[in-house]
């Protein structure tokens, strides 16, 4: 009689951990980089994805002063992180220009970093951000800050 207790009580079990505890299925994430020139020189982001180690696609951006350039990522389980498909990018604003390189840690205070944009908008799938290059973007970067 024991057993035949131990067997229904297990069956119940059984059958409530597996129609009462549904998985949630992973939702597609939207990112959105909106970057603006508030500067009086076009802006130019070339980022750089490496194929093989000799073989690399380039991929340039010119943004043009007062213009914005909006970049989106779609994917399953969680946002995309700054140019995280590119292991190097090149800002340059026809006088002035920075390379970066994608980062192991520390995480420098440039593009690849998430610290330095602003968050504009924020749901639970959805997340827009933004950052503005300036003249003290630039000015920074000829100081070798």
């Amino acid at each position: 009689m024991r057993k035949f207790v131990s067997l229904i009580f297990a069956s119940c079990l059984l059958g409530l951990l597996l129609t009462g505890c549904k998985k949630e299925e992973p939702h597609e994430c939207i990112t959105k980089y909106i970057f603006q020139n508030d500067t009086e020189l076009p802006v130019t982001i070339t980022c750089y994805e490496a194929i093989t180690p000799e073989i690399y696609k380039t991929i340039s951006i010119l943004i043009e002063p007062g213009e914005e350039y909006v970049d989106m990522h779609y994917g399953r389980g969680g946002f995309a992180l700054p140019f995280w498909e590119y292991y190097k990018i090149v800002i340059d604003n026809t006088e002035i220009s920075a390379e970066y390189l994608h980062p192991t840690m520390p995480i420098e205070d440039n593009l690849y970093n998430l610290d330095i944009y602003t968050v504009i908008f924020d749901e639970k799938y959805e997340r827009h951000y933004l950052f503005v290059f300036t003249d003290d973007f630039f000015a920074e970067i000829e100081s070798g800050k």
